[in-house]
């Protein structure tokens, strides 16, 4: 008898699971986003700023887990959508 494992199906692993169910949510954001003509990389900065309205970039880099200049590119982008307004913190 032998003391390996039996091979389990990946479908069944948690992991394969839930990268499934974040593909399907991610098609159907892209399909509803669409309709308004969003891109789907606002939906996370929209979300942020849904909760809590005036915060920095570096506090929307934060808490969307991206780069302080990806940031920057995608505030300016939603600004020519006019989706957000940027002004100096005095």
């Amino acid at each position: 008898m032998s003391n390996r494992p039996a091979q389990l199906n990946p479908e069944w692993s948690l992991g394969y699971q839930v990268r499934r169910c974040h593909r399907r949510f991610d098609r159907l954001l892209n399909a509803m986003l669409a309709k308004h003509d969003l891109k789907t990389g606002f939906w996370y900065y929209l979300r942020v700023l849904w909760i809590r309205d005036g915060v920095t970039q570096k506090y929307l880099s934060d808490m969307t887990n991206v780069t302080e200049n990806t940031t920057v590119a995608i505030i300016n982008n939603m600004m020519q959508h006019g989706l957000v307004e940027r002004t100096r913190d005095k």
